[in-house]
């Protein structure tokens, strides 16, 4: 018998055939249904990693068109759909007081999230490198510029050094970073809801301390 403690919840709001089509990654983990959720993560932020750096041999951007679309969304663009909907889903479930996603310590729901960030930014930095060169007022040639980019725009910095010139890279810059916020309101919440919980839940608790206390320093 596995240990729901590590591993995450079926999703429940979108057919399996219909995920296939908006994340094949998510829909490998539902068919799979026994893998670690964060083995799971630890696996793309890996895989991510070897792919941007593999970009200084392949040159994405010179593929055919037809198999850089299938590219983009077979791994970057479905682990992007993954994680953005996996948290937001996790953040509304826990606000309508249903039973939590994941079973994890809120020290592991804070390493989830720091995985998920650098892996968000580095899956953008794979999207913006398959984009033509037009799309940027500097072109983004290389792996480490498309990180850079990537990072700056996933934690609202901006230089300003690359903009975007077109409306498919403006609307990937949004949308990285609305993911990119709601994944720092969410650790930040993660982070003061365990502050919380080191506190007695109720005044009858925090009187019944008080008590214990007083009897530990004046003993009868």
């Amino acid at each position: 018998m596995r240990d729901d403690l590590n591993f995450e919840t079926r999703t429940r709001e979108i057919p399996i055939w219909c995920l296939f089509f908006i994340s094949p990654t998510r829909f490998v983990f539902e068919i799979a249904n026994s893998i670690q959720i964060q083995v799971w993560s630890i696996v793309f932020l890996a895989l991510s990693a070897c792919l941007l750096i593999l970009d200084e041999v392949f040159h994405y951007r010179s593929w055919p068109r037809g198999v850089l679309l299938g590219f983009i969304w077979l791994i970057p663009a479905s682990r992007i759909v993954e994680i953005g909907y996996a948290f937001l889903a996790d953040a509304f479930g826990y606000i309508a007081g249903q039973p939590k996603r994941r079973k994890l310590t809120p020290v592991q729901r804070l390493q989830l999230l720091g995985i998920s960030y650098v892996e968000t930014s580095l899956n953008f930095a794979l999207i913006y490198l398959s984009f033509p060169s037009s799309s940027f007022h500097l072109p983004i040639s290389s792996s480490m510029q498309a990180w850079y980019f990537s990072w700056m725009t996933v934690t609202t910095t901006g230089y300003g050094d690359f903009t975007p010139q077109t409306d498919l890279a403006r609307f990937s810059c949004m949308v990285e970073v609305g993911i990119g916020l709601m994944l720092i309101v969410i650790a930040v919440a993660v982070y003061l809801s365990a502050k919380q919980n080191t506190f007695p839940a109720t005044d009858s608790e925090l009187l019944s301390s008080d008590a214990k206390s007083e009897n530990d320093i004046c003993p009868r």
